[in-house]
This record gives structure tokens, sequence and C-alpha cells, in this order.
């Protein structure tokens, strides 16, 4: 399931999916080569999100600080969006600690 998509350049890009298999794994999906081969991007949350559903959401760029959206959810309707930062046009992303909506 894509539920997001966003371009750095002519040959940087993102593909992003709830999930990628039967067990609902999200998956973030890069190419720098103009769309010819794909790779997928590992991110790493600190513990206190454990237990939460992710979805990557469209991520944007501006050259300077590039910023991707998760929504983090449960069963029992929380939900929130943080924010993970990048200076590499998302080869690394980082959580931003003061990036959390509610």
């Amino acid at each position: 399931m894509l539920t997001g998509i966003g371009f750095a350049n002519d040959k940087i890009g993102f593909l992003c999916f709830r999930y990628e298999s039967a067990d609902f794994t999200p998956a973030i999906c890069r190419t720098q080569d103009g769309w010819i081969t794909w790779k997928k991007v590992s991110i790493t949350l600190p513990s206190k999100f454990d237990g939460y559903g992710i979805t990557p959401l469209s991520p944007a760029f501006d050259g300077l600080h590039d910023t991707l959206p998760l929504l983090l959810y449960r069963e029992d309707g929380t939900n929130f969006i943080i924010y993970l930062t990048s200076n590499d046009y998302g080869k690394t992303w980082t959580y931003d600690e003061t990036s959390q909506s509610s």
C-alpha cells in the first residue's frame, strides 16, 4: 500500500509503503539513479515507539534539512506524527525528539 512519494531531484526519489509483505512491515525505498534501481532504507526509532504501527508519509526536500513524516498509531486510537530528518538526501534519517506532533 503506497502511502507517500517524494522527489529530491531528477535522480533521487522515494516510495513509501505502509507495508510490503504479510508481516505488515513498513518500507521506505530510495533510488539515486533516476528510478532504475531501488534500495530499502533502514530506519531505527527509539524504543519508546515499540508497539506502534508506522505509516511513512511523503518526504520533503529543501536541500539542507530534508524531512520524512511518520504516522505512528495504536489500535486504541492513539496516533501522532513524528519527523525524521536527513542532510544527505535521505541516505540516512534521524529522529528529532522535538518534532512530535499530536
